[in-house]
C-alpha cells in the first residue's frame, strides 16, 4: 500500500505475500473449517454492516500449513523466557491496526472480559460504520495480532510470544487502499491509554510528524503506558511515531532482522528503517503469522518486529510489575544481544530482543535495591579497637614475653643437641676410637 504523507499505512515490508517474486512460499491452511466472519455484536448490528465492506472480509483460500518451530521461536528460546514470566498474564497490549479475526483458532480467546465489544471504538473511515475491531477487512491487523498473542494449538507448533496477554484491538483503517489519518491514530493511541493498556503497538508509519499524534504519544508517557512502535521499511526515510523514541523515553522503535541476525534488506542497503531511531530489532524477515482468512503465512517488515518486542515487554512487566515504561525500555536495550558494534546503532540500535535475558537478568539497579535490602537486614559491624593512648607499659611487657620465648627456644635447642652427641660418644671425652681390625692380611 502507498503511504500518503499524513496518512498512515500498514507497515508490510517485503509485503504479506503467499509466493513472491523471489519463489519464498508461505505455507498455510485453515486448521479445521473456515468460521463465518460475523460481526461479534450481535444480528442487529451485524445487519447494520455495509454490504461493501462484508464482502472485502470474506475469507479467502487459506493455502497450506507451515510445518515445525518458527524460527523466531527457536532462536529466542521463548519457552524458557515462559518459565518466568507466565506467559504475559496480567498485562494489556493495545493493537492500534487494521482490526483481527476472532475465529481464527488461536486468536478466540485473546480479548479481556473487562472490555466487552461494546466498549471498543472504531475510528477513522469507519468510525460511522457498525464494522468492531473483531473483524479485518486487510489482514495486517489480524498478522500483527498473532505475533503477540496467538495461542498454543495442538495442530501448529506457531504461537505468540505473551500468548496469555489481554489484547485490546483498536481499528484505524478497514481498507487497504485508504489510509487512516494521523488524527485517527492520535485518537487510537489516546483510546488505548483511556482503557487502561499497559503497552501500545504501533505497526503502522507515516513520514510527516504531526502535533496531535506527538501529543498523543506524550499523554502516553505522563500516563504510564509503553509505545512499541516499527520503525519503518524504507530505509533512511523516517516513519513516525517510531521516530519518536529519540525524543521519549517510553517509545522504543523497531527494527526488523532475518534468522541470521541480518538487519532486513542487508548491511550495505537496509530497508529496515534508519532513521527512526532505532532501539532494538527483533525477527522481522520470513516470520509465520495467523492470517484474516483464517489460516498462516510467511511475512516480512518491521510491522511483525514490532509485536515481537510488544510480546516481550509483557513479559517483563509480568516479572516486574511496578516497572515504568522508561525502565522497561531500559531493561530492553541492556539485555539485548548485539554484535560488538557501538550502541545505539543507526541499523540494530542495541541490538536484537533477548526474551530470556529481559526476564531474569540483574541489573545495576536491581543491584542497588538489593543491596538497600541487605543493609537493612545486615548484622550491627564489630567496634574497632581502641587506638593506642602512648602508654608502653603493655608494649615491653609482650616483647618481654617474646624475648623469653625465644630465649627459651634457643636452650632447649642446644641441650637437644648436646645430648645426641654425648649419647654417640657413650659421654666419653673426645671422639670416639675406631675399632682395631681383627688382623691384616696380605696375598
Amino acid at each position: 500500500m502507498p503511504v500518503v504523507p499524513g496518512s498512515l499505512a500498514p507497515v508490510s515490508g517485503l509485503g504479506r505475500f503467499v509466493a513472491d517474486r523471489t519463489g519464498r512460499v508461505v505455507a498455510a491452511t485453515l486448521i479445521g473449517p473456515v468460521l463465518a466472519l460475523a460481526p461479534m455484536i450481535g444480528d442487529s448490528a451485524a445487519a447494520a454492516v455495509p454490504m461493501d465492506l462484508t464482502e472485502d472480509c470474506a475469507p479467502a483460500d487459506p493455502g497450506n500449513v507451515f510445518d515445525g518451530t518458527p524460527w523466531p521461536q527457536e532462536q529466542t528460546d521463548l519457552r524458557s523466557a515462559w518459565r518466568f514470566a507466565e506467559e504475559g498474564k496480567g498485562v494489556q497490549i493495545a493493537v492500534i491496526d487494521t482490526g483481527f479475526l476472532p475465529q481464527h483458532p488461536q486468536l478466540q480467546d485473546i480479548t479481556s472480559a473487562e472490555y466487552p465489544a461494546a466498549t471498543f471504538i472504531t475510528v477513522g473511515e469507519v468510525q460511522n460504520t457498525s464494522l468492531t475491531p473483531f473483524n479485518d477487512c486487510v489482514g495486517h491487523g489480524t498478522e500483527v495480532t498473532s505475533v503477540i498473542a496467538a495461542q498454543f494449538s495442538d495442530e501448529v507448533e506457531f504461537v505468540g510470544v505473551a500468548p496469555y496477554v489481554d489484547i485490546i484491538p483498536i481499528r484505524v483503517q478497514y481498507n487497504e487502499d485508504i489510509g487512516a489519518k494521523n488524527a485517527d491514530i492520535a485518537s487510537a493511541i489516546h483510546h488505548a491509554v483511556d482503557v487502561g493498556a499497559d503497552i501500545i503497538n504501533v505497526s503502522l508509519e507515516t513520514t510527516q510528524d504531526n502535533d496531535q499524534l506527538r501529543e498523543a504519544v506524550a499523554r502516553a508517557g505522563e500516563e504510564g503506558v509503553l509505545i512499541v512502535a516499527a520503525a519503518g521499511n524504507n530505509g533512511s526515510r523516517p516513519a513516525y511515531p517510531a521516530r519518536y523514541a529519540g525524543e521519549f523515553p517510553h517509545v522504543i522503535s523497531v527494527g526488523a532482522v532475518d534468522r541470521r541476525g541480518v538487519i532486513m534488506g542487508g548491511d550495505a542497503n537496509p530497508t529496515s528503517g534508519t532513521s527512526s531511531n532505532t532501539t532494538l530489532v527483533a525477527p522481522g524477515v520470513e516470520v509465520p503469522v495467523a492470517t484474516g482468512t483464517g489460516g498462516y503465512a510467511i511475512v516480512n517488515g518491521t510491522s511483525y518486529a514490532a509485536p515481537f518486542v510488544s510480546g516481550v515487554a509483557a513479559l517483563v512487566l509480568n516479572v516486574f510489575p511496578d516497572l515504568e515504561p522508561a525502565q522497561v525500555r531500559r531493561r530492553l536495550e541492556i539485555t539485548a544481544e548485539h554484535a560488538g558494534y557501538d550502541l545505539p546503532d543507526k541499523r540494530y540500535g542495541w541490538g536484537m530482543v533477548n526474551p530470556v535475558a529481559a526476564v531474569t537478568a540483574v541489573l545495576p539497579e536491581d543491584l542497588d535495591n538489593l543491596n538497600k535490602d541487605v543493609q537493612k537486614f545486615a548484622p550491627k559491624p564489630v567496634a574497632p579497637l581502641p587506638p593506642d593512648d602512648g602508654d608502653p607499659t603493655m608494649r615491653n611487657r609482650a616483647l618481654a614475653a617474646a624475648g623469653g620465648a625465644c630465649g627459651l627456644a634457643i636452650v632447649a635447642i642446644a641441650v637437644a643437641f648436646v645430648y645426641r652427641r654425648g649419647h654417640a660418644r657413650q659421654w666419653k671425652p673426645g671422639l670416639p676410637e675406631s675399632p682395631a681390625p681383627d688382623e691384616l692380611r696380605t696375598s
